[in-house]
Protein backbone atom coordinates (compact mmCIF):
# COMPACT_ATOMS: atom_id res chain seq x y z
CA UNK A 1 0.00 0.00 0.00
CA UNK A 2 1.32 3.20 -1.26
CA UNK A 3 2.34 5.39 2.32
CA UNK A 4 1.80 9.23 1.60
CA UNK A 5 4.41 11.59 2.43
CA UNK A 6 7.87 10.47 1.30
CA UNK A 7 9.68 12.34 -1.17
CA UNK A 8 9.86 10.28 -4.35
CA UNK A 9 13.39 9.33 -4.37
CA UNK A 10 12.75 7.74 -0.60
CA UNK A 11 9.71 5.92 -1.57
CA UNK A 12 11.40 4.89 -4.54
CA UNK A 13 14.08 3.22 -2.94
CA UNK A 14 12.25 1.45 -0.42
CA UNK A 15 9.73 0.17 -3.24
CA UNK A 16 13.07 -1.09 -4.82
CA UNK A 17 14.39 -3.03 -2.59
CA UNK A 18 10.93 -4.25 -1.64
CA UNK A 19 10.24 -8.13 -2.10
CA UNK A 20 6.19 -8.55 -2.31
CA UNK A 21 5.22 -11.63 -1.29
CA UNK A 22 2.38 -13.55 -2.98
CA UNK A 23 -1.33 -12.46 -1.65
CA UNK A 24 -3.54 -14.98 -0.66
CA UNK A 25 -6.38 -13.53 1.36
CA UNK A 26 -8.89 -11.27 0.36
CA UNK A 27 -7.82 -8.19 2.02
CA UNK A 28 -4.51 -8.65 1.26
CA UNK A 29 -5.49 -8.95 -2.56
CA UNK A 30 -7.06 -4.99 -1.87
CA UNK A 31 -3.60 -3.28 -1.63
CA UNK A 32 -1.90 -1.64 -3.61
CA UNK A 33 -0.01 -2.92 -6.79
CA UNK A 34 1.78 0.13 -7.37
CA UNK A 35 5.08 -0.77 -9.26
CA UNK A 36 7.81 2.09 -9.32
CA UNK A 37 9.88 2.38 -12.87
CA UNK A 38 13.10 1.92 -12.16
CA UNK A 39 14.54 4.72 -14.02
CA UNK A 40 12.84 7.49 -11.97
CA UNK A 41 14.96 6.14 -8.76
CA UNK A 42 18.51 7.54 -10.45
CA UNK A 43 16.42 10.65 -12.73
CA UNK A 44 15.05 12.14 -9.61
CA UNK A 45 16.93 14.54 -7.16
CA UNK A 46 15.71 16.10 -4.52
CA UNK A 47 15.08 19.75 -4.51
CA UNK A 48 14.84 22.50 -1.88
CA UNK A 49 10.85 23.23 -2.62
CA UNK A 50 8.41 21.13 -1.48
CA UNK A 51 5.43 20.18 -3.64
CA UNK A 52 3.03 17.75 -2.68
CA UNK A 53 1.60 15.96 -6.01
CA UNK A 54 -1.41 13.48 -6.20
CA UNK A 55 0.69 10.01 -6.73
CA UNK A 56 -1.11 8.72 -9.44
CA UNK A 57 -0.10 11.92 -11.82
CA UNK A 58 3.57 10.51 -10.75
CA UNK A 59 2.93 7.10 -12.21
CA UNK A 60 1.70 5.32 -8.87
CA UNK A 61 -1.14 2.71 -10.16
CA UNK A 62 -3.35 4.07 -7.12
CA UNK A 63 -6.53 4.26 -8.87
CA UNK A 64 -9.60 3.19 -8.06
CA UNK A 65 -9.07 0.56 -10.32
CA UNK A 66 -5.30 -0.03 -10.37
CA UNK A 67 -4.15 2.31 -13.24
CA UNK A 68 -2.54 5.36 -13.23
CA UNK A 69 -3.20 9.57 -14.57
CA UNK A 70 0.89 9.92 -15.32
CA UNK A 71 1.30 13.44 -16.59
CA UNK A 72 4.66 13.80 -18.12
CA UNK A 73 4.55 17.04 -19.32
CA UNK A 74 3.33 18.11 -15.69
CA UNK A 75 6.56 16.05 -14.22
CA UNK A 76 8.83 17.89 -16.69
CA UNK A 77 7.24 21.29 -15.84
CA UNK A 78 7.80 20.60 -11.66
CA UNK A 79 11.01 19.69 -12.01
CA UNK A 80 11.83 22.53 -14.05
CA UNK A 81 10.16 24.94 -11.59
CA UNK A 82 13.05 23.23 -8.73
CA UNK A 83 10.65 21.69 -6.75
CA UNK A 84 11.09 18.20 -4.55
CA UNK A 85 7.87 16.07 -5.39
CA UNK A 86 5.98 14.61 -2.15
CA UNK A 87 3.31 11.91 -3.30
CA UNK A 88 0.14 11.55 -1.57
CA UNK A 89 -2.87 9.38 -2.10
CA UNK A 90 -5.57 9.19 0.81
CA UNK A 91 -7.91 7.03 -0.95
CA UNK A 92 -4.99 4.71 -1.62
CA UNK A 93 -4.25 4.44 1.44
CA UNK A 94 -7.35 4.35 3.18
CA UNK A 95 -9.23 1.78 1.22
CA UNK A 96 -6.04 0.35 -0.91
CA UNK A 97 -6.40 -0.08 -4.28
CA UNK A 98 -8.18 -1.53 -6.49
CA UNK A 99 -11.19 -0.44 -4.91
CA UNK A 100 -14.96 1.05 -4.56
CA UNK A 101 -15.20 4.31 -6.16
CA UNK A 102 -16.91 7.18 -4.32
CA UNK A 103 -18.25 10.61 -4.75
CA UNK A 104 -19.03 13.58 -3.44
CA UNK A 105 -22.98 14.24 -1.74
CA UNK A 106 -24.54 16.88 -0.35
CA UNK A 107 -26.00 15.71 2.38
CA UNK A 108 -27.95 17.38 5.78
CA UNK A 109 -24.71 16.93 7.48
CA UNK A 110 -22.42 18.81 4.78
CA UNK A 111 -20.58 17.49 1.83
CA UNK A 112 -19.55 14.00 2.34
CA UNK A 113 -17.38 11.63 0.34
CA UNK A 114 -19.95 8.25 0.05
CA UNK A 115 -18.92 5.07 -1.10
CA UNK A 116 -20.49 3.81 -4.34
CA UNK A 117 -20.82 0.29 -2.87
CA UNK A 118 -22.24 0.13 0.93
CA UNK A 119 -22.69 3.91 1.45
CA UNK A 120 -20.77 4.53 4.15
CA UNK A 121 -19.28 7.62 4.69
CA UNK A 122 -15.50 7.66 3.92
CA UNK A 123 -14.96 11.39 4.90
CA UNK A 124 -13.53 10.92 8.12
CA UNK A 125 -10.72 8.59 7.26
CA UNK A 126 -9.60 10.82 4.40
CA UNK A 127 -9.30 13.50 6.79
CA UNK A 128 -7.34 12.36 9.22
CA UNK A 129 -5.09 10.51 6.78
CA UNK A 130 -4.87 14.49 5.04
CA UNK A 131 -4.10 16.12 8.60
CA UNK A 132 -1.34 13.53 9.30
CA UNK A 133 -0.08 14.22 5.98
CA UNK A 134 0.22 17.92 6.26
CA UNK A 135 1.39 18.06 10.04
CA UNK A 136 4.17 15.63 8.61
CA UNK A 137 5.30 18.08 5.96
CA UNK A 138 4.98 21.62 7.22
CA UNK A 139 7.39 23.14 4.94
CA UNK A 140 5.35 22.30 1.11
CA UNK A 141 4.82 25.60 -0.82
CA UNK A 142 2.36 24.09 -3.27
CA UNK A 143 -0.64 21.53 -3.12
CA UNK A 144 -1.17 19.75 -6.81
CA UNK A 145 -4.41 18.01 -7.01
CA UNK A 146 -5.69 15.33 -9.73
CA UNK A 147 -8.61 17.41 -11.43
CA UNK A 148 -12.17 15.97 -10.64
CA UNK A 149 -11.06 14.01 -7.88
CA UNK A 150 -13.72 13.54 -4.66
CA UNK A 151 -10.30 13.42 -2.69
CA UNK A 152 -7.88 15.83 -4.06
CA UNK A 153 -9.69 17.83 -6.92
CA UNK A 154 -8.76 21.28 -5.67
CA UNK A 155 -11.82 23.19 -7.56
CA UNK A 156 -12.61 20.51 -10.11
CA UNK A 157 -14.52 17.67 -8.29
CA UNK A 158 -17.74 16.47 -9.06
CA UNK A 159 -20.65 17.16 -6.04
CA UNK A 160 -24.06 15.00 -6.35
CA UNK A 161 -27.56 15.21 -4.65
CA UNK A 162 -28.36 12.03 -2.36
CA UNK A 163 -30.22 10.63 -5.63
CA UNK A 164 -26.82 11.39 -7.52
CA UNK A 165 -27.73 14.05 -9.71
CA UNK A 166 -24.96 16.78 -10.46
CA UNK A 167 -25.28 19.94 -8.13
CA UNK A 168 -21.97 21.33 -9.37
CA UNK A 169 -18.46 20.60 -11.37
CA UNK A 170 -16.12 22.95 -9.03
CA UNK A 171 -16.71 21.08 -6.00
CA UNK A 172 -13.09 21.23 -3.26
CA UNK A 173 -12.00 17.07 -2.41
CA UNK A 174 -11.86 15.76 0.78
CA UNK A 175 -8.19 16.30 1.26
CA UNK A 176 -8.10 19.51 -0.78
CA UNK A 177 -10.44 21.09 1.30
CA UNK A 178 -7.90 20.39 3.83
CA UNK A 179 -5.18 21.18 2.28
CA UNK A 180 -6.43 25.24 2.24
CA UNK A 181 -6.09 25.00 6.20
CA UNK A 182 -2.08 24.11 5.61
CA UNK A 183 -0.55 25.71 2.20
CA UNK A 184 -1.20 28.68 0.83
CA UNK A 185 -1.22 27.74 -2.48
CA UNK A 186 -3.29 24.82 -4.04
CA UNK A 187 -4.42 24.47 -7.48
CA UNK A 188 -5.49 21.44 -10.07
CA UNK A 189 -3.04 19.94 -12.36
CA UNK A 190 -4.52 20.89 -15.52
CA UNK A 191 -5.30 24.47 -14.66
CA UNK A 192 -1.24 24.62 -12.92
CA UNK A 193 0.09 23.54 -16.48
CA UNK A 194 -1.84 25.92 -18.58
CA UNK A 195 -0.86 29.23 -16.36
CA UNK A 196 2.81 27.35 -16.58
CA UNK A 197 2.61 27.13 -20.42
CA UNK A 198 0.71 30.68 -20.42
CA UNK A 199 3.90 32.29 -18.27
CA UNK A 200 6.35 30.46 -21.02
CA UNK A 201 4.74 32.29 -24.09
CA UNK A 202 4.76 35.02 -22.00
CA UNK A 203 8.39 35.05 -21.47
CA UNK A 204 9.12 33.86 -25.01
CA UNK A 205 7.51 37.29 -26.35
CA UNK A 206 9.62 39.43 -24.03
CA UNK A 207 12.73 37.95 -25.26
Amino acid sequence: MFSGGESSVDFFKKLKDRLVPHQTDEEEDKKSTIQAPEEEIEKMEKKGKKVALSACLYGMKCRYDGSDNKDVKLLNVLHSNDYEIILFCPEDDCFGTPRPTMDLVYTENGIKAISNLTGADLTPHIQEYAIDFFESNPDIELFVGKDRSPSCGVKSARLYDRDRSLIKSDATGVMAQVAKDYIKESIDAEEYLLLQESKLKGNQRDI
